[in-house]
């Protein structure tokens, strides 16, 4: 298997952990499971950052993509099976649902782009550096 599919399953297996612990911990210690966010944009950023490393800024991005709507459904799967303290007072719809996997979808972009220019900008170091010596 190429290394950067490996970076994608490794990503979904963060989330996958990320989102059953966080949701047992948020009802735990009755701390808003939304809070963890950060966790998830790390993780988004980790998968771009490895991809794009190993292979082109284009996949990088993507894969953090796709690893963001894997996270907007089976991330939410989980964490509705087990009940995460999530704060909402209102039904989620389908509709707000869509709409807030769109919206998250170009975050998620950004936060990829982001992490491939640096993957990008620390090969060009290791190249020079491997040059000079």
């Amino acid at each position: 298997m190429r290394n950067e599919y490996k970076a994608l399953l490794i990503g979904f297996l963060a989330v996958v952990v990320l989102d059953t612990v966080g949701s047992i911990a948020s009802n735990q210690f009755d701390f808003n499971y939304n809070l963890l966010w950060p966790g998830s944009y790390l993780i988004y950023g980790a998968v771009s950052f490895q991809v794009t490393k190993r292979s082109q800024l284009k996949k990088g991005i993507l894969f953090s993509v796709i690893t963001g709507l894997f996270d907007a459904t089976i991330g939410l799967t989980i964490s509705t099976y087990l009940q995460a303290n999530i704060g909402l007072e209102h039904e989620m719809t389908t509709g707000y649902w869509v709409i807030a996997v769109l919206v998250n979808s170009v975050f998620v972009a950004i936060v990829g782009l982001i992490a491939g220019r640096i993957a990008i900008w620390k090969n060009k170091n290791r190249i020079n550096a491997q040059q000079v010596a």
